[in-house]
């Protein structure tokens, strides 16, 4: 018994190894922009060009952010935009999508993606946190806005769907 044991054990470790190396590339992502682009706007716009490419997704982008407050939540927001044009393009089929981010130091940072997608498996308006009682929605985006101290909004409906994020200045 014993033998058969330690038989199974680089099988089992290659397991986990298999799961932790999956969930650090969902989770815990690499930016995957060239990372020689310093500014907020220019990693999106090479995010945008790369969705283009792969996903064949139109992508029109709006970023109206100060400087000095970008830097802080560059790479957070980039993942965040991601996440979602990635998510439109693969499960919700979508041919075209809008970004829009914008910030001030008193309101903080308003994301918002909307696609032409077929939306998700359920229709109307819900928070993160009734996204996640009901087990539902886009979970990885749930826990990035979490983290970042955060609050997100989805709509979905046939015609597509609209992740609307906030976050604050100061996470």
């Amino acid at each position: 018994m014993g033998e058969r044991l330690s038989n199974l054990f680089p099988l089992a470790l290659m397991v986990v190894l298999a799961a932790l190396t999956y969930w650090l590339d969902q989770v815990v992502q690499k930016p995957a922009a060239a990372p020689n682009l310093r500014s907020l706007p220019e990693r999106l716009q090479a995010l945008v060009a790369r969705v283009e490419r792969e996903w064949d997704l139109e992508v029109q982008m709006d970023v109206d952010v100060p400087p000095e407050m970008a830097r802080r939540f560059t790479q957070d927001i980039y993942h965040l935009v991601r996440e979602a044009l990635t998510n439109a393009a693969r499960h919700g089929f979508a041919s075209s999508a809008t970004v829009r981010v914008v910030a001030d130091p008193a309101d903080g940072f308003r994301v918002s993606i909307v696609d032409d997608g077929k939306g998700f498996a359920f229709s109307g308006t819900y928070t993160g946190e009734q996204l996640a009682s009901m087990g539902m929605g886009p979970l990885t985006l749930r826990e990035r806005v979490h983290a970042l101290n955060g609050s997100l909004t989805l709509e979905s409906g046939p015609s597509g769907a609209s992740v609307h994020i906030r976050l604050p200045a100061v996470a």
